[in-house]
């Protein structure tokens, strides 16, 4: 049986209380946080009748081996049965009428698929801003969302630090000694490891805002404008559609150093403009209304169709160079240079403070390959740096 008052932390109670809409839990490791999230919208649907609750989180192992892995734990350890388990669909339905459905922001179909009661967005430092706009319009009531803050992005800018949300939202700030059920022999692990760590020490053990761990890159830096003097070199394309962002910028050069610019970040765009679905966005709109030149290089994902579409069109577009090695040649390069993105480029921002290098599945240690998420400016990036470099046009 759940009884909170002997299975629950004291963040589980203050987080209950809430009656705003947004409720962002900060912390750092092991400090309760998604635990307490999971006790909530558990409390929530035994005993209310009818309600939709969704479980989102980066992709889907992420879902399987996080969110769910736990919440079927806490089912376990409280002996509820008064559920069906639907496992091919990840949902949870209790006899009330409720249920609780497990799913990944990388299923677009669902991202902007049917709505719900009450949102729990799990490790929202993973989940691009769009994605989680879309969830939240799709939320009745509650939305629930925890984070290691290994950097500072989007949540800090779009709600803790805006105004406008001020009334409109609860925020928690909470550690590894806030959890009264961990085992002292874990605090020792993390606080040793924190002694000659800052960044762990700052993130993980603090839960204050960080260095995202295993950066890929640490040579992009914020700049106010384009130095009128830099010259256009070309530009980047990394196709999306659905699942991904289109992402598209420009890169000038000066005195050695990178100059680069976003010109659009968006899902759902076709190639080009279709005379008979004319309220259909497309690449080509977006170039047409940042006054692309025919004559700039535009260095694209290799998608053979989308980059005959542009250059039937007349756009000087060719793919990029995929060859094996290519993503660990490229990313060299791309240390090479000092890059400097324009403080509109919000999601090159994001992506340089979130592109990390992936982890090995048994010892845990980073490899040379980076993880396959928020690395679409990136990749464009890479891509046309390359093709610059072995050109000769930079050096």
């Amino acid at each position: 049986m759940f009884a909170p008052e002997v299975y629950c932390n004291p963040l589980y109670f203050e987080v209950l209380k809430s009656k705003v809409k947004y409720n962002f839990l900060q912390g750092g490791t092991r400090s309760g946080k998604t635990i307490a999230l999971l006790q909530i919208i558990l409390t929530f649907a035994l005993l209310n009748k009818d309600l939709i609750i969704s479980c989102v989180s980066m992709t889907l192992p992420h879902v399987k081996r996080g969110v769910l892995r736990d919440f079927k734990s806490l089912l376990s350890k409280y002996k509820i049965t008064n559920f069906t388990e639907n496992k091919s669909d990840l949902i949870f339905k209790f006899t009330n009428g409720s249920i609780i459905e497990f799913f990944s922001v990388d299923d677009n179909s669902k991202v902007h698929g049917s709505a719900r009661d009450i949102l729990f967005a799990n490790e929202i430092q993973y989940i691009d801003y769009e994605s989680f706009f879309q969830l939240c319009q799709r939320t009745r009531k509650r939305v629930y969302a925890d984070y290691n803050p290994t950097s500072r992005f989007w949540v800090h800018d779009n709600f803790i630090d805006n105004k406008d949300f001020k009334k409109r939202l609860f925020y928690h700030h909470s550690t590894i000694y806030d959890n009264k059920f961990i085992e002292k022999e874990i605090i020792k692990d993390v606080e040793d490891r924190a002694k000659f760590d800052e960044n762990y020490r700052k993130v993980y053990l603090l839960g204050e805002i960080g260095q995202c761990e295993g950066l890929i890159y640490k040579n992009f830096y914020s700049c106010d404008v384009i130095p009128e003097d830099a010259q256009l070199l070309g530009m980047w394309l990394d196709f999306g559609y659905s699942n991904s962002p289109s992402a598209c910028g420009e890169l000038y050069y000066l005195k050695g150093q990178i100059y680069v610019k976003e010109l659009f970040y968006l899902k759902g765009l076709m190639n080009t403009i279709n005379a008979e679905q004319p309220q259909q966005d497309s690449i080509e709109n977006h170039f047409i209304k940042n006054k692309v030149s025919f004559k700039t290089p535009i260095v694209a994902d290799r998608e053979l169709k989308s980059i005959n579409d542009l250059r039937n069109k007349g756009y000087n577009i060719f793919g990029a160079d995929k060859k094996p090695g290519s993503v660990q040649f490229g990313i060299s390069l791309v240390k090479k240079f000092k890059i400097n993105y324009t403080k509109e480029s919000e999601n090159i921002r994001y992506e340089t403070n979130n592109y990390i290098y992936d982890t090995h599945s048994q010892t845990g240690e980073y490899i040379n390959e980076p993880v396959k998420a928020n690395d679409h400016h990136l990749d464009g990036i890479r891509y046309l740096i390359t093709y610059l470099y072995v050109k000769g046009i930079i050096k």
